[in-house]
């Protein structure tokens, strides 16, 4: 099943990775198909993890960047404290995969 965001853009979800991928190489069976979905998306979480950045040449780069969201004051009493630290995930994609997007708009 697919659904459309409001900008009309087709999602896919791991479901259907699984299943497309299972179709491109049928000599690979489903079960194996979706272990090696799981292993890739465990191995790029357990890197940003560790702060690690993982770079998939021609596809993109995922990093994970943390900071002090500053400080705040109460009104009331005028007390000043740092606010709770901040983690903001990042993709970047390759030159490889922007040039194939690029080239489908």
């Amino acid at each position: 099943m697919k659904f459309t965001s409001e900008w009309g853009f087709t999602k896919m979800i791991k479901r259907e990775l699984i299943e497309n991928i299972s179709k491109k190489a049928p000599a690979i069976c489903e079960k194996n198909v979706n272990d090696g979905v799981n292993c890739i998306l465990e191995f790029i979480s357990n890197g940003l993890e560790k702060s690690r950045r993982i770079e998939v040449r021609g596809f993109g780069v995922f990093t994970k960047k943390s900071y002090l969201r500053g400080s705040s004051r109460n009104p009331d009493t005028g007390e000043t404290f740092l606010n709770k630290k901040t983690t903001n995930l990042k993709f970047k994609a390759g030159k490889l995969l922007r040039n194939r997007v690029d080239k489908h708009s």
